[in-house]
């Protein structure tokens, strides 16, 4: 519908689709090309931990900058690992899954995420996994409350434990031994009892190192899997970075012509491609929240405007854009 046909709707035919638009435009997900590797680099992990032996195992460690889209994809993962343990069950379409063996049944919870907070200590960060299962605050000391977990976690039918930003574990204090054999013991029951655990974390802002790699014994355990922002070459237009982004952007122009009926195909990725990259320094959480915020403010324009793409418009961003103004998951 062009904007021209959008002026003609009625007050509450106006209404109802631009309320349709908007659930579009919120709920549209486009990953990039690493995200879907790292969805499957997940999905590797679940399916080795099926087959493998009890036993002390290996863990993916998401490692790269905020706005890469990490959370994203392994959410998106995560996802996949429930519905399954749904149709496993057979508790597909039921509001509270409920496992249930002879003799007792429980919540059925199959993937736990956390996300540590700040300088958190070896008992806060297990003490998060327990509360997802359990309510009430986790009482007793780290090692008491890990012990607990392996008597837990089987009753729920968990196989997924993630722990996202675990760069705000507190590894640089005095206490950053007792932190990292927490977390490292953790991956041991886990693996016993063969629930896979992924992590993720940003670098370190001063050294740039990964925590969580600094631990001689628990980095021996780690799967080191990198995800970066899209990088770009400006002396090459055809360098395969160059063409990874100029897809991506394709992508969002193709996903966008549903509102935007007037777009043109190359007005993000030919017109306004080395601008977007810019501004975002590749992020695509970044390049998201601008595309997002513009769409949205086109659409409830009144009255409706050309709904192409006006580049002053799209780019009047300031430069100085920051990955923290829209939010974290984008």
């Amino acid at each position: 519908m062009t904007a021209r046909e959008r002026r003609s709707l009625s007050l509450d035919g106006l209404r109802d689709r631009r309320g349709a638009e908007m659930a579009y435009l919120s709920a549209l997900k486009i990953l990039t090309k690493t995200q879907e590797d790292l969805k499957r680099a997940v999905a590797g992990q679940m399916a080795l931990m099926q087959t493998a032996v009890p036993g002390a195992q290996e863990s993916l460690y998401v490692l790269g900058p905020s706005g890469t889209g990490k959370s994203t994809a392994v959410l998106e993962a995560a996802f996949r690992v429930y519905r399954d343990s749904l149709e496993k069950h057979g508790q597909v379409g039921v509001t509270d899954p409920v496992l249930e063996v002879p003799g007792w049944s429980h919540d059925l919870i199959p993937v736990i995420w956390a996300n540590i907070r700040s300088d958190a200590s070896g008992k806060a960060a297990v003490g998060q996994i327990r509360s997802f299962l359990l309510d009430g605050e986790p009482r007793g000391t780290a090692w008491q409350i890990t012990n607990e977990l392996p008597k837990v976690l089987p009753r729920h039918g968990v196989s997924l434990v993630v722990l996202d930003d675990v760069h705000n574990l507190g590894t640089r204090g005095k206490n950053a031994e007792e932190v990292l054999m927490t977390l490292k013991n953790l991956q041991t029951d886990l693996g016993l009892l063969r629930i896979a655990f992924v992590y993720l974390g940003n670098a370190d802002s001063k050294t740039g190192e990964y925590n969580l790699s600094l631990h001689d014994q628990l980095s021996q355990r780690l799967i080191p899997y990198q995800v970066d922002h899209f990088d770009l070459d400006q002396r090459d237009d055809s360098a395969p970075q160059n063409v990874a982004w100029v897809d991506y952007l394709l992508q969002w122009e193709e996903a966008l012509v549903h509102l935007l009926p007037d777009l043109q195909r190359g007005d993000l990725a030919a017109k306004a491609g080395f601008k977007l990259w810019t501004m975002t320094k590749g992020s695509p959480g970044a390049l998201i929240g601008i595309l997002k915020r513009y769409t949205r403010d086109l659409l409830l324009d009144e009255p409706p405007r050309s709904l192409g793409v006006d580049r002053s418009r799209l780019l009047a961003t300031p430069a100085t854009f920051k990955y923290s103004s829209i939010g974290r998951g984008q």
